[in-house]
């Protein structure tokens, strides 16, 4: 699935494929996380950014529907989730193995960016 918030382009190779997710653009961060073992990032929003994630190991994420109702997904590599500026979202790892995802962030990044709704880790 190509997501149409995005200009993705897929090449195929003779040994396999190439997925482009931005061809030189600005203000784009892009980051691969890696969530331990029954692990979870904050349940968080951000004002300045939005953001993608393409799954590569399983693990649930969490966000926040259109009637701002919080929903788990249990994501499978290759799916993607599209996150615009103000939505709750969280990944969490239920597996007993490390699990990671592509996150790119489109729009200003900076880490004070980050409104910690819950956090298990006591962060503000």
């Amino acid at each position: 699935m190509i997501n149409k918030h995005l200009n993705i382009h897929i090449q195929n190779r003779p040994w396999g494929n190439m997925i482009r997710f931005c061809l030189n653009a600005p203000d784009i961060t892009v980051k691969v996380l890696t969530v331990n073992p029954k692990e979870v990032i904050s349940l968080q929003k951000h004002k300045y950014r939005d953001q993608f994630y393409y799954i590569i190991d399983e693990l649930t994420i969490i966000t926040e529907n259109k009637q701002e109702d919080l929903v788990e997904s249990i994501a499978k590599p290759g799916d993607e989730f599209y996150f615009h500026r103000g939505t709750l979202h969280r990944a969490y790892n239920h597996s007993l193995h490390p699990a990671r995802y592509l996150e790119i962030s489109f729009g200003n990044y900076d880490e004070n960016d980050i409104k910690r709704i819950e956090d298990k880790y006591g962060r503000k």
